[in-house]
């Protein structure tokens, strides 16, 4: 779950100046100033508004938030996350919750449920930011989880809030940093802190290392190679009429049937099995299914013919692997002529025996 994009700039804070000394401040317990917390719940849905605004409250209060504060609570539907996550993340997916910083997005669109939080003469610095929960997306998440989901709404709190302050979890110090100080406001206001892997279980996988994204590389290149082939740069003739590539394929249709003696037989079998079928009168589906395999043949024998020719053009002394390409290109011609055969007599079979006044 990534609660706050660190890429997002966001306004200095006790936090972050601490940050730069590798410690954060420690909690006061006490705050200076009164606390704001605004909670919009448009949708209606059923969430314990005290304990939210009791988990805000502790956290500033923990980080020595001194002053008046204010913050915007938003209770917001899966649709309207989405939207925002997308719209700020480019991220076209719900998520549980975000947070955003007061002078890090200017103005929010325009959404159901979201309202901007600074009256007109507010002073800035008194406004923490907006945090935007998905209750739908927050209970399912609890439910498969066994957690319980008012404390589970509560951790979401403190965890944007935290962010709202500046911490962040974008370096293995800096996570350390932000759990210790979210395990003591939850300790503080009675949250089980068995509920916290709810955060870990769905944050960002760590990026690739050079070797994973150089096999990845590799895969996509073996994927692709051939599509980014432009054949024109190679072939020797490419015709761009489509009546000349036609007689192309007749001529080759020509080459079989004068220089390929299995041709003419073929010719002369497949003629006879497709006057076999008329005269016994075979259903439609029937005889489509004896034109498809009459097809294989044919199909299987051209490719093994094309292949022949190029390996005896690679390879005039026949190489061993020459010699296997061949063979396999003769082995399918053979598989495609045993189906047929056993296709035809099932087909054909029982009713020529009955016109020969065969019966079983």
């Amino acid at each position: 779950m990534m609660i706050h994009d660190t890429d997002t700039p966001h306004p200095p804070s006790p936090a972050e100046d601490a940050r730069e000394m590798n410690a954060f401040p420690p909690a006061s317990g006490e705050s200076n100033g009164d606390v704001d917390i605004d909670v919009q719940n448009d949708r209606g849905f059923l969430v314990n508004v005290d304990a939210l605004k009791k988990a805000a409250v502790a956290t500033l209060r923990a980080q020595s938030v001194v002053g008046d504060a204010t913050l915007s609570l938003v209770i917001a539907d899966n649709a309207t996350m989405r939207q925002l996550n997308r719209q700020y993340r480019g991220i076209d997916a719900s998520t549980d919750v975000l947070s955003f910083p007061a002078e890090a997005l200017p103005d929010l669109p325009d959404l159901p449920g979201i309202e901007p939080d600074v009256e007109e003469g507010e002073a800035a610095s008194d406004y923490l930011g907006d945090l935007v929960i998905a209750y739908p997306y927050a209970s399912d998440q609890a439910a498969r989880l066994g957690h319980d989901i008012s404390q589970s709404l509560q951790l979401l709190v403190v965890h944007g809030c935290l962010h709202l302050l500046g911490y962040d979890h974008d370096t293995p110090e800096h996570r350390a940093q932000m759990w210790q100080a979210q395990a003591e406001v939850l300790s503080e206001i009675g949250v089980d802190l068995a509920i916290v892997p709810l955060l870990e279980e769905v944050e960002p996988h760590p990026p690739a290392s050079p070797a994973e994204r150089a096999r990845w590389q590799r895969i996509y290149a073996a994927l692709t190679g051939t599509s980014q082939i432009d054949p024109g740069e190679y072939a020797a003739q490419i015709s761009p009429n489509r009546l000349r590539s036609l007689g192309y394929a007749l001529a080759g249709w020509l080459y079989m049937l004068r220089r390929q003696k299995n041709t003419r037989i073929m010719s002369v079998a497949s003629a006879a099995v497709l006057g076999l079928s008329l005269w016994l009168q075979i259903s439609n589906v029937e005889l489509s299914l004896i034109l498809v395999m009459v097809t294989i043949v044919w199909l299987t024998e051209f490719l093994n013919a094309g292949i022949e020719a190029a390996v005896d053009l690679a390879s005039p002394e026949l190489h061993p692997l020459a010699q296997v390409g061949k063979d396999v290109a003769s082995a399918a011609v053979l598989l495609g002529v045993i189906a047929s055969i056993i296709v035809g007599v099932l087909i054909l079979g029982p009713p020529l025996l009955g016109r020969l006044g065969i019966t079983g």
